[in-house]
């Protein structure tokens, strides 16, 4: 008979086990995610016991995004959801679900999020399938890049960042938008830093004068780029979408998957720079109402908001 309960004080390495055997070599993001939330909490990873071990895990990360309105909502995100192969089938992952979503009500979560490749296991739990826009594009070929007086950078080399600035920018394009995530000093510096550190990615940087004005992060694949994230004022991110799309040309890479709001600032900054723009939607977001009052048609008004947008550098 499984135990189930919380995580316990020296408990978090045989966790880390855990999630290696099922997960592969990927212990950086638990412990990104784990280290870099200021408000964890032993009761926000959800265990079960077995044979005197962990064999089953469900995390949950405490969020606060932006609401239909924009205005922060916490929002509890599951991640990190193993059993131990020996022990599948038992109905553990399901029962450390329904003690997250306890927790997640007793902290006062209005909804949760999540992201899959299973939905029918979290269908069973209330969790529904929340579409995630994306757009796909191909570079155009023959510009002529306009004479530009910013001075466009690839930052972060040596593990230098200019957090401290690229935050406030951050700040400042997103404050009221529905679905972003709000970030702390201590967020940026692990959380973010572990994502934009992984070898596929660039972070580019626009400056005037000195002073940094958009900055932009993006994987860079074999046949395409990813632009995960970019922030900043419409006229530096005409001249830093520009270099970034000289610099993926020069390398044979004509492809673009547009993960960032489709909003004035960024189309008409981006347009100029792509053509055969076609709309996509991600099948990997599952969402589920928390709070009491809180339905799922009001869930479904903040993905369908003007300018809604989670980040991928904010997944869990």
């Amino acid at each position: 008979m499984a135990e189930f309960r919380a995580l316990r004080e020296g408990e978090w390495p045989e966790a880390m086990s855990l999630w290696t055997r099922v997960f592969g070599d990927c212990g950086w993001i638990f412990d990104a995610l784990n280290d870099g939330s200021s408000d964890r909490s032993l009761e926000h990873t959800r265990v079960a016991i077995e044979d005197g071990k962990i064999v089953a895990a469900v995390d949950v990360f405490m969020r606060h995004q932006g609401g239909a309105d924009g205005a922060p909502l916490k929002v509890g995100g599951i991640g990190s959801v193993a059993t131990d192969d020996a022990y599948r089938g038992r109905g553990l992952s399901g029962q450390l679900l329904k003690d997250a979503i306890r927790v997640m009500e007793e902290e006062g979560c209005a909804w949760s999020m999540l992201f899959t490749g299973v939905p029918q296991h979290y269908a069973r739990y209330g969790w529904v399938n929340i579409p995630m826009p994306r757009r796909e594009a191909t570079f155009i070929q023959d510009r002529t890049p306009a004479h530009s007086p910013f001075e466009v950078r690839r930052v972060g080399q040596h593990g230098v960042w200019p957090f401290d600035q690229m935050a406030p920018l951050y700040e400042s394009f997103n404050t009221n938008r529905p679905m972003a995530h709000v970030r702390d000093s201590r967020y940026w510096d692990i959380a973010i830093r572990a994502r934009i550190e992984h070898p596929e990615r660039v972070t580019w940087a626009c400056y005037l004068k000195g002073e940094m004005k958009a900055y932009a992060v993006a994987g860079v694949y074999e046949q395409h780029l990813w632009l995960h994230e970019a922030c900043g004022d419409q006229e530096a991110m005409s001249a830093l979408f520009d270099q970034i799309r000289d610099e993926m040309l020069g390398q044979g890479i004509e492809r673009i998957e547009i993960s960032v709001p489709n909003d004035t600032v960024i189309n008409e900054a981006l347009s100029p720079l792509t053509t055969g723009v076609k709309h996509t939607e991600t099948g990997w977001a599952m969402g589920r109402p928390i709070a009491k009052g809180f339905t799922e048609s009001d869930l479904m008004s903040i993905l369908s908001a003007q300018g809604m947008q989670h980040y991928s550098l904010d997944d869990f």
